[in-house]
């Protein structure tokens, strides 16, 4: 564990020196027990970003429109972000199997992959997705503290309206920081989050959004406090070295919301809550509301902010 640590806080480093640079260069892996030749070639004057990107129903969606979108999104990324060093991130509330058995084939590698709202992060190393150990181990100590008595309190009020919801190798102790329970009705959901708010205090993170089935039903979802996406971005920002001007995230759901920080594309296709609260937020020189839906409107927003990014 403690050499693979090295070997990913080497390849953070790498990735830091080879974005803030504007020529041609060639790195070692420090840490490696064998040397790694990266070349990465910038274009003009342009500044790599940290773009932190939501999957389902922002870049990924199953219509012939949001197919075509993201093919418009690939060749962009392609041909103007990664020539320059720009950081592929994606951050999303799938778990790490939903991940590589659903959206991987779709999509292309990431350097940096953000599962199950915030509770696990890893680094594209030689091709390879592997566990962020230091951030795992704050989370687990995080989780242990409430995770007996917050699974006790949670599972009396499930209603069981989506199998699998907590699948086994998903869920602690085996797997990803997070608890979730279905409920019918959005004002029961509420009601339950608070609920667990006042129960647990500053050690846990509660939130509701849309399920999917019938009957409709709601989803209340825990996270340890130190995660979300948003805490989990900013651990990989600092990580990376990028100024939080240069940090680009896009959404369309309620756990985005926490994103509203960074400069933000907010697709057509974005839930009412998110809307609304994107309104109240609402800063031009922070936050884009995209014309088209999907990976289309992620283009849209990557353009605004590029050309945004490159005037300063």
């Amino acid at each position: 564990r403690a050499s693979r640590q090295v070997r990913l806080a080497g390849r953070a480093r790498e990735m830091v020196w080879f974005r803030l640079r504007s020529l041609t260069t060639l790195g070692v892996c420090a840490g490696a027990s064998a040397l790694h030749a990266y070349t990465i070639t910038t274009v003009g004057a342009s500044k790599p970003m940290l773009f932190l990107s939501d999957l389902d129903g922002t870049l990924h969606g199953v219509s012939a429109e949001a197919q075509a979108g993201l093919g418009r999104w690939r060749a962009f990324w392609r041909q103007t972000e990664a020539p320059i060093g720009s950081v592929l991130c994606y951050n999303t509330g799938r778990c790490i199997t939903d991940y590589l058995t659903v959206l991987q084939p779709e999509l292309p590698v990431p350097d940096v992959l953000i599962t199950g709202d915030g509770t696990e992060i890893r680094w594209c190393v030689e091709g390879t997705l592997e566990l962020d150990d230091e951030w795992a181990q704050l989370v687990n100590c995080s989780w242990k503290r409430v995770q007996q008595r917050l699974l006790a309190r949670m599972n009396v009020d499930e209603e069981g309206h989506i199998d699998c919801l907590n699948a086994v190798s998903n869920s602690p102790p085996h797997g990803e920081a997070r608890w979730a329970i279905t409920v019918l009705g959005e004002e029961n959901a509420l009601a339950r989050a608070e609920e667990y708010r006042r129960d647990f205090g500053a050690d846990v993170s509660f939130y509701t959004m849309s399920g999917w089935g019938e009957p409709k039903s709601h989803l209340v979802v825990a996270v340890p406090a130190m995660c979300g996406k948003a805490n989990a971005a900013r651990y990989v920002q600092r990580k990376l070295g990028f100024p939080h001007a240069a940090c680009v995230a896009a959404g369309d759901s309620e756990n985005d919301l926490p994103m509203l920080e960074f400069s933000f594309i907010m697709v057509a296709n974005a839930v009412d809550n998110l809307v609304k609260a994107f309104g109240a937020a609402s800063r031009s020189d922070l936050h884009y509301r995209a014309a088209s839906t999907h990976a289309n409107g992620v283009v849209e927003g990557l353009e605004h902010f590029r050309r945004q990014l490159d005037r300063t």
